[in-house]
């Protein structure tokens, strides 16, 4: 019988030892991740002003910082021209060195096929075809009532190209009524993706009752909007 129990003993510690070497390989891989786990990021060619020993201290510096690899990207936003022109032999020699420092650290390479965006658009791409944004308009009127009413044409159309999607309507908030502005959030472009803005801040006013929208009563209670186009083609 001790025998049996010490055999019994032997089995469980052998069953039990796949799993926690499982969970040793699990820490271990969070600790030390490998290659193919570890994140990658953008690495911005700024215009020119590039260096063999730049590429050299920020691609040991990613690989110091656990990256696995990077998106090479051409940028000229708002800057002169640099020393280095793109695809010129200088350019040329110096993303060999890239691909010799990102194989001698282990890292992924991956090249952006144009400089900046310039293949993302052009004359041959078509508006209905090009990258869209929603816009809209705004348009009070006096309810309920039944409208047959031409509604405003967004501002800054390019080309004039727009589709409707959809009209809503809701009952204009409290704080909207009369002269009153009512809540609107701050720099709402910029934090909704409409405009560049490196200072964004978060809006932390309290909204009252009064800013919200009544979704009806009764028999009316979730009314409050209607959707009478669904992509209607363009006049």
């Amino acid at each position: 019988m001790h025998n049996l129990r010490n055999l019994l003993a032997i089995i469980l510690l052998a069953a039990a030892a796949p799993g926690l070497s499982a969970q040793d390989d699990l820490k271990q891989n969070f600790q030390s991740p490998p290659n193919s786990a570890k994140p990658h990021t953008w690495w911005h060619w700024m215009n020119g002003y590039v260096s063999a020993e730049g590429i050299t201290a920020d691609l040991e510096a990613m690989q110091r910082s656990g990256i696995g690899g990077f998106q090479a990207f051409q940028i000229e936003r708002n800057m002169s021209p640099g020393p280095v022109k793109y695809l010129g032999p200088q350019w040329r020699r110096l993303m060999k060195h890239t691909l010799e420092e990102a194989d001698r650290l282990g890292l992924e390479v991956c090249y952006h096929n144009c400089a900046g965006w310039s293949s993302s658009g052009g004359p041959w791409i078509t508006p209905e075809y090009a990258m869209q944004n929603v816009v809209w308009t705004e348009q009070q009127v006096a309810g309920p009532t039944k409208l047959d009413v031409k509604l405003q044409r967004p501002k800054d159309l390019r080309d004039d190209y727009f589709q409707d999607i959809a009209v809503l309507a809701f009952p204009t908030p409290k704080s909207e009524l009369g002269d009153k502005t009512g809540f609107r959030v701050d720099n709402w472009k910029a934090k909704a993706g409409y405009e560049r803005d490196n200072q964004i801040t978060p809006d932390t006013r309290d909204v009252s009752s009064d800013d919200s929208i009544e979704l009806g009563k009764g028999s009316r209670r979730g009314q409050a909007w209607f959707s009478v186009l669904t992509s209607v083609e363009s006049e």
